[in-house]
């Protein structure tokens, strides 16, 4: 019979397993975001910081230079974000940097990614996930899928996003994630909006 003290001591460490994967992903997706957008460094972003990253940002999809991002430009621009991905999540896979992937560290990648997605499905932490939990998940990946964000970025829906229509996205975005309404986006307030993300 296992000692009821080792019994709670196990449940504590797999516990703060759970939450450095949790933390670790959410400083990680919150320092991609401020390493994007902050250009300063001061730990804030500023709508100036916003304005100036998104026009850089929009110039990037807008490949034939006039003025406006058609849907085929957007898709494009998303596969590229998407291969670039891909080829992290490859480096990141191949942990011992030989070139390939043993099915050992498949298996561990795969792994860590499960615990760090069951961690965020299961909002209320007790360990186990509920269909209401489930749910709120699956809602959160359909609201980002690239057309509904095309579709944000395309105001008018004429097909096409300008450069205005895409500002304007952004700035809708920047005053929905300062909470505070002090104009700044900070690293805290980074870190609430996605703690309440399902990924």
């Amino acid at each position: 019979m296992l000692n009821p003290r080792l019994i709670t001591l196990l449940g504590v460490a797999v516990g703060l397993v759970f939450i450095s994967f949790e933390t670790s992903a959410n400083e990680q997706s919150t320092s991609v975001f401020m390493r994007l957008f902050d250009s300063n460094q001061d730990g804030k972003v500023t709508h100036d910081e916003l304005d100036a990253a998104s026009a850089q940002r929009f110039a990037k999809m807008d490949m034939d230079n006039d003025g406006k991002v058609s849907k085929e430009e957007f898709n494009k621009h998303i596969q590229k974000r998407r291969q670039g991905y891909s080829d992290r999540r490859y480096k990141k896979m191949d942990s011992n940097q030989d070139g390939k992937i043993s099915k050992q560290e498949y298996l561990d990648a795969n792994r860590i990614q499960a615990e760090h997605r069951f961690v965020k499905i299961d909002q209320d932490g007790n360990g186990m996930i509920s269909s209401e939990e489930l749910a709120r998940c699956k809602d959160h990946h359909h609201r980002y899928s690239a057309k509904k964000i095309f579709s944000k970025l395309d105001g008018n829906g004429d097909g096409y996003s300008t450069k205005k229509e895409s500002l304007a996205a952004w700035a809708n975005w920047f005053k929905r994630k300062d909470t505070d309404k002090d104009g700044v986006v900070t690293r805290e307030e980074i870190k609430q909006a996605r703690a309440k993300r399902c990924r």
